[in-house]
């Protein structure tokens, strides 16, 4: 297993980068926000930031998708 990094405030090229320097794949869903700044970043993640998943285990991210 591998420490899973905590990318929760990141773009998703910056956590892919992250996730794949630790071993993970990342899959991502959009998540409804009302801000602007959290539009187009990370705003959630499964497994938590440094928990554990198994070495090319997937983590999922919630990317902040602004509703109109």
């Amino acid at each position: 297993e591998v420490e899973v990094p905590n990318v929760v405030g990141q773009t998703l090229s910056q956590a892919v980068a992250t996730l794949n320097g630790a071993h993970l794949r990342l899959l991502y869903l959009k998540y409804p926000v009302t801000s602007r700044t959290q539009a187009g970043k990370v705003v959630q993640q499964t497994p938590l930031g440094s928990g554990k998943a198994p070495q090319n285990g997937q983590v999922i991210v919630y990317l902040g998708a602004l509703q109109k």
